[in-house]
């Protein structure tokens, strides 16, 4: 009697974990069933301002995303060093022989006081020794700007 009452048990223990599997395999479906496409790619502000680096300056430059400040500066201060090894400039310009020509740093509209002195101490690093300019984030750069931004540094397209 105890046997017929253990085997009752497990064989309502198999039904259960099969209805159980059963039902996380419809809803694996339906979960998948519920995905939508979407259409157009929403760029976020780097990646468009990419495309119209690209756009405005021609085959004539390189658009160098996401460059480590090591890349660019030779530190002779270790605490300098340590620091630089983790600040990355957003996009660095150069002509086609590998020449730096413009350094391009997107400053983000929620930075706080501390992003503004590290902002302050990457200026000082690149003054004199390579052009820096800033885009804020929250502005919306045309390429009319850039155009005009790059001719009168002197970089321009050859276009």
């Amino acid at each position: 009697m105890k046997i017929l009452l253990v085997f009752i048990i497990f064989v309502a223990f198999l039904v259960v974990v099969k209805w159980r599997q059963n039902q996380q395999e419809r809803s694996k479906t339906s979960r998948f069933e519920n995905i939508e496409k979407i259409n157009k790619l929403e760029l976020n502000f780097k990646q468009d301002l990419n495309i119209k680096l690209n756009q405005v300056l021609g085959e004539q430059y390189h658009i160098h995303r996401d460059v480590n400040l090591t890349r660019l500066l030779n530190f002779e201060d270790a605490q300098f060093a340590k620091i630089a090894k983790n600040k990355v400039i957003d996009f660095v310009i150069t002509d086609l022989s590998g020449i730096v020509c413009c350094v391009l740093k997107v400053d983000d509209s929620r930075q706080n006081e501390s992003k503004s002195n590290q902002q302050d101490w990457l200026t000082l690093c690149l003054q004199g020794r390579h052009n820096l300019l800033r885009v804020k984030s929250s502005h919306n750069v045309s390429m009319q700007d850039l155009a005009s931004l790059f001719s009168n540094m002197g970089l321009q397209n050859a276009d």
